[in-house]
């Protein structure tokens, strides 16, 4: 009787157990999103550095990420030699990840705001913020 006990208990512990252990597949886990995050910025990033400004190309500026609490977390710098539009299309996808990364991990944020660029200057060929 004891041992049939110990084995309902036993058995009623494990089902307890894992109807209420956490799903990785489901949930995911935070390195991975964190990866995955990089990964989509070192994309922007490379884009961003292979931009020139000359006589016919012209500097510009927009706002990426999404902070917790709202807002970017900076600004890309970079000139319309490149697929621009490309650009706006994955730093747009950066942002959408960035937001949930956010809720999803319950991310907490400095609630700072950073500088926005008040010009850009072409100094070597390459776009220069000023602040």
């Amino acid at each position: 009787m004891r041992k049939s006990i110990l084995l309902t208990s036993l058995f009623l512990f494990s089902m307890l157990f894992m109807a209420f252990q956490c799903e990785e597949d489901d949930y995911g886990d935070i390195e991975s999103d964190r990866l995955e995050l990089a990964q989509l910025k070192i994309e922007i990033d490379e884009i961003v550095y292979t931009s020139v400004c000359d006589g016919t190309h012209i500097c510009e500026f927009m706002a990426y990420g999404s902070k917790a609490c709202g807002g970017p977390q900076g600004y890309l710098v970079y000139s319309t030699s490149i697929n621009v539009e490309n650009l706006k299309t994955l730093v747009e996808n950066y942002n959408r990840v960035e937001a949930e990364f956010n809720t999803k991990w319950n991310i907490l944020s400095d609630c700072s705001v950073p500088n926005m660029p008040s010009e850009i200057i072409c100094e070597n060929n390459k776009c220069v913020p000023v602040f």
